[in-house]
């Protein structure tokens, strides 16, 4: 037996003696038969680009496959989140795949969109801790003059609540 890439396996690749050549009867023919493509180690792509995760895994002579992006604020857009071998998903980096396996990435499609809360007539402080706590930040205290909100409390926002703004935006 011998790993080949251009038979596949169980397919008889050479014999000995070869093929044309005679052999007195009685006399043994060695048949080899390929246990398949030759095995390429799998690379960790987590963290690369889409074009560097691609160019590693093409020049080791596996597949890329890329999975529907997926929002993650710790990942920049663009970059591998995760990757698995999709008939083997136990495999890790390190393991070895025969040549022409495909893995799979899924990247980060950066930041997901936050939406904006309402508050109206909380303090600055509470409009503070409830924006923080979702990603967003006060830009700027713009005070005005209101009959119905007492003073102290927020009046409106820009963006208006239930609008989408990016993760780390700016509310005023």
């Amino acid at each position: 037996h011998q790993r080949d890439d251009l038979q596949p396996q169980g397919s008889v690749v050479l014999t000995d003696p070869a093929a044309g050549d005679r052999l007195k009867q009685g006399r043994t023919l060695v048949l080899i038969i390929s246990d398949g493509p030759t095995l390429s180690v799998l690379p960790d792509v987590t963290g690369k680009t889409v074009d560097e995760a691609r160019n590693e895994l093409t020049s080791r002579g596996l597949t890329m496959r890329q999975a529907k992006a997926v929002d993650s604020d710790t990942v920049p857009a663009g970059q591998v989140i995760s990757w698995s071998v999709p008939e083997q998903p136990a495999l890790a980096a390190g393991s070895q795949v025969p040549k022409g396996t495909t893995v799979e990435v899924v990247v980060s499609a950066g930041p997901s969109t936050r939406v904006v809360p309402d508050l109206i007539g909380v303090t600055l402080d509470e409009a503070r801790t409830q924006l923080e706590a979702i990603g967003l930040e006060v830009s700027e205290v713009i005070e005005n003059f209101s009959a119905t909100v007492p003073e102290g409390q927020i009046l409106s926002t820009d963006p208006e609540a239930g609008s989408s703004a990016p993760a780390g935006g700016a509310v005023t």
